[in-house]
């Protein structure tokens, strides 16, 4: 048997390849997962592979796809696509059983446009001895507009800002109030050392949010997108109401404060639609849809953290800020959702 055999296997008789790929077993590993054989890191990245091997199998199907219209042998890169594809369903696999090891695993899975890939992301990436609340899920999954990436020459320019206030905690709480940030993890992250500008800046200009959990958020509002034709589904049809009550405002231009502060703030192509859109005080349709599947992604957070409090400590969670201080109607109830 040639290398190349034993690699790729042999060719079959549709010119496919008959691979000899060892399996995982994961029939085996099921019981050992549920016990907790998978650590919160090892789930994450789990996710994130899933998610990279998904890209690397669609872009093999698509070059295959063009050597195919051209009539060019493809067959080492049929061979990677076909492993791509298994390894593919072997982490599904397991990362369904690492959903199932929990309640919340299983609420999650329960909601329509949530997979088993979303659910054990969720349960990897949140933890809820460090998230006090649905507000905080927002801010690290990057969904609260208002918290900005700084970078190192803002958190620099923001720093020297408040060099002045001799008490370092008055000039700790002066630098994060403007960034709008928590300092709580600034202390925690130093310990025993003492804050300097240095320490200060290099934490204040790290990205605000978790890069995976974001993309997390981003895969589960188009989720919603693909569901909303469906009725049974809740978050897509908050989706789609949410997106007309945006629509209407848009032409209202109850937008056109922000749509000012946009061209203001970023280079815009003046022959984009997007210019021709924010020029008039109106958001564009690709916000418009952004804003609405946003909506939609906090709302199912919001609930997931709900359950998540109620699942861990056998009561109901603390009311969420909008709610208890400024009296918004929240009529729809975790328990209500799947």
């Amino acid at each position: 048997m040639s290398q190349e055999t034993e690699l790729f296997g042999s060719p079959t008789k549709n010119g496919k390849s008959d691979l000899n790929l060892i399996d995982l077993n994961v029939k085996d590993l099921k019981i050992a997962i549920k016990g907790g054989a998978i650590s919160r890191p090892e789930a994450r990245y789990l996710v994130d592979s899933y998610y990279q091997i998904q890209e690397y199998r669609k872009a093999s199907g698509n070059q295959i796809f063009s050597l195919e219209k051209e009539q060019s042998p493809f067959f080492v890169l049929q061979a990677i696509y076909l492993n791509l594809e298994r390894l593919e369903t072997h982490i599904r696999k397991i990362l369904d059983y690492y959903s199932d090891s929990t309640e919340i695993g299983l609420w999650a899975k329960s909601i329509i446009g949530i997979g088993p890939v979303i659910s054990a992301g969720l349960q990897a990436y949140i933890d809820i001895n460090k998230a006090k609340g649905a507000g905080a899920v927002w801010r690290i999954a990057g969904l609260d507009p208002s918290v900005e990436w700084l970078g190192k020459d803002r958190a620099e320019a923001l720093v020297e800002k408040y060099e002045h206030l001799s008490n370092w905690n008055e000039r700790i709480i002066a630098t994060f109030t403007e960034a709008n940030r928590k300092p709580d993890a600034y202390y925690a992250a130093l310990g025993n050392d003492k804050p300097t500008a240095t320490n200060l800046t290099k934490y204040l200009a790290k990205r605000p949010w978790n890069a995976g959990l974001k993309v997390l958020a981003w895969k589960i509002g188009e989720s919603f997108v693909k569901v909303s034709g469906n009725p049974k589904s809740l978050y897509g049809r908050l989706y789609v109401q949410r997106k007309q009550e945006e629509i209407e405002k848009n032409e209202g231009k109850l937008f056109s404060e922000q749509a000012a502060a946009i061209l203001a703030k970023k280079k815009i192509g003046k022959s984009t639609d997007a210019y021709k859109a924010y020029i008039q005080g109106i958001l564009p349709p690709a916000h418009i849809h952004a804003r609405a599947k946003r909506y939609a992604t906090k709302m199912f957070l919001a609930h997931y953290f709900e359950a998540l409090y109620h699942m861990t400590y056998q009561k109901e969670p603390p009311l969420p800020y909008a709610i208890e201080h400024l009296g918004h109607v929240h009529n729809i109830t975790w328990r209500e959702a799947s």
